[in-house]
């Protein structure tokens, strides 16, 4: 049996975004969609690297010109 203590952690949502902490991809950023295009568990609000394709977001629209939702 929880105590209560362990039952209000499980319930914290630290980001305020409706996703309690232990099912929110992206713990500490509000993402309420929990949105997580290349599927690598982290919520694409967090994902340095939202589409997988190995290339940061930064360098795909500052480098390359190109769509950090897009696999290039």
């Amino acid at each position: 049996t929880r105590g209560l203590g362990e039952q209000r952690l499980r319930g914290a949502d630290d980001d305020g975004d409706g996703v309690i902490n232990d099912d929110d991809n992206c713990e500490d950023v509000a993402n309420g969609d929990q949105s997580d295009i290349d599927g690598d568990g982290d919520g694409d609000d967090c994902d340095d690297d939202i589409d997988g394709d190995g290339l940061s977001n930064t360098d795909e629209t500052d480098t390359y010109g190109s769509d950090p939702e897009l696999t290039d």
